[in-house]
């Protein structure tokens, strides 16, 4: 089969088809393989398993479990920027270019016969091009927990501010967050492996979606919630474009495409597209639901971040739903801090997480988690994490990396592939270049442009200016 059939594989074919190369479609012999008596969900008596591991089903599950997460908060944010209709379109394009673009990097893999997204950046580009791969996906996955330590402060805080006993330290958000994640998500972080956390996750993800149902009753049912004053359908301004590092930043599931394709069986270009596409789908309609039940509960006052916006002690579900959404972050939290602890172990020339000794790995996962305590700490809006780490390492991994190695692979090429699909490519590569620049610009322009809400604070009657987002330096 040729390099332009793998391409059109993206489009048809059918299981036999895709079967018809073993070294350009399912990749070579020697990738790891997937334990496929495993399961997600354990067997019955009868043998029947709901999600097999290496079934694409479950695969769909774990790139759901990928792109969900702290972006969901945001998205009434990006409602209010865009408006809903233009919302909605942005979610659905990028939604789609997501999918797509994972195979493009499943199709680049197979080509150079590589497993991973450094191996493959090594091969189109040397060793410099692996490193500035490696960076972004730490950087990636270091703002992740960053903005989970954040969005801990803003659910344990509306629910504790108001206790009569220890007045003063339950009204401190950054106390009431450091106890939090030393009870919690550090011992989390300090273990070794998480294979324990798989049944935990996939109940975190049922957790994110009980929040965005809550979400929704709270648009119907709640009297302040007016959609006719609040719901606007389209905003054409360039603050616009403010949105698309957000979106960068909750679709961005590419990292983990080659561990979900080394477990499928059998492991085609055709299965984890479809896995990443009914994702990917799923992720859009969780996304534009919560972006439309919140701005249409909150209007021009929709906050950066949508759990500020309630009160959740009003509503026993609210309650649920917050504690529901701190237990997602609890477990999410060490599953993104992994990589680097793992990819740090590696700088020091330590080896790995079971060459090491217990004590190097616990110190260098104790450094990391601290070091994204003490920055989320100081942080006040989790947008401005969404906005920074969204348009520098979103786009790069989610849409200019895939594109450009599947070109530089061979995996795509005009002659092979056709002239439209390869300049679709190129549209994608510079696509993601321009709006990870420009979105990034104009949300950095945001952060220094003075406000009277969150630029300018009053301290022994001096004005100070401060970066948006970050918090003062008297409180």
């Amino acid at each position: 089969m040729s390099d332009g059939q793998d391409a059109k594989l993206l489009y048809d074919g059918d299981e036999t088809s895709v079967s018809m190369n073993a070294d350009n479609v399912q990749g070579d012999e020697s990738r790891p393989r997937a334990d496929t008596e495993n399961t997600i969900i354990d067997e019955t008596n009868s043998g029947f398993a709901i999600l097999r591991i290496g079934s694409w089903k479950a695969g769909a599950v774990n790139f759901a479990q990928s792109a969900l997460g702290a972006g969901t908060l945001s998205m009434p944010y990006v409602m209010r920027r865009t408006g809903i209709v233009i919302g909605l379109l942005f979610l659905l394009f990028v939604g789609a270019v997501s999918s797509f673009t994972v195979r493009l990097l499943i199709m680049a893999c197979n080509k150079l016969h590589v497993h991973t997204y450094e191996d493959l950046a090594e091969k189109i580009g040397g060793k410099p091009l692996r490193y500035v791969t490696a960076a972004l996906v730490c950087l990636f996955s270091w703002g992740i927990t960053i903005s989970y330590v954040i969005a801990v402060g803003d659910i344990i805080h509306p629910l504790t501010k108001n206790f009569e006993h220890g007045r003063d330290f339950f009204q401190n958000k950054r106390a009431t967050t450091v106890v939090f994640w030393g009870c919690f998500m550090l011992p989390l972080s300090l273990l070794r492996d998480i294979t324990s956390l798989r049944y935990p996750s996939l109940f975190a993800l049922v957790t994110l979606m009980y929040l965005i149902l809550s979400m929704v009753i709270f648009a119907g049912t709640d009297k302040s919630a007016v959609w006719s004053d609040n719901v606007k359908y389209a905003n054409f301004n360039v603050k616009m474009l403010e949105a698309l590092p957000v979106l960068f930043f909750s679709y961005c599931c590419q990292c983990n495409s080659f561990e979900i394709y080394h477990e499928m069986r059998p492991g085609t270009v055709k299965r984890v597209g479809r896995a990443a596409m009914f994702a990917m789908l799923f992720a859009t309609c969780c996304y534009g639901a919560a972006g439309v039940a919140g701005v249409a509960a909150f209007g021009d006052s929709t906050n950066s971040d949508i759990l500020l916006s309630y009160t959740p002690t009003d509503h026993i579900y609210m309650i649920i739903a917050y504690l529901g959404f701190a237990f997602t972050i609890t477990f999410s939290f060490p599953v993104c801090l992994f990589p680097m602890r793992d990819a740090m172990l590696q700088v020091l020339k330590l080896g790995n997480v079971y060459t090491c000794t217990t004590i190097q790995r616990i110190a260098v996962a104790g450094s990391l988690a601290a070091s994204s305590l003490l920055i989320g700490l100081f942080v006040n809006k989790i947008v401005v994490v969404f906005d920074l780490v969204g348009g520098i390492c979103g786009s790069s991994l989610a849409f200019t990396f895939p594109a450009i190695f599947a070109l530089k692979s061979g995996a795509v090429t005009k002659e092979n592939s056709g002239a439209p699909f390869y300049y679709l490519l190129w549209f994608i590569f510079g696509a993601g270049i321009f709006c990870g620049l420009f979105g990034t610009g104009i949300s950095i322009y945001s952060m220094v442009e003075p406000s009277d809400s969150n630029s300018h604070h009053h301290h022994n009657g001096t004005v100070k200016t401060n970066f948006a987002g970050f918090a003062p330096v008297f409180n």
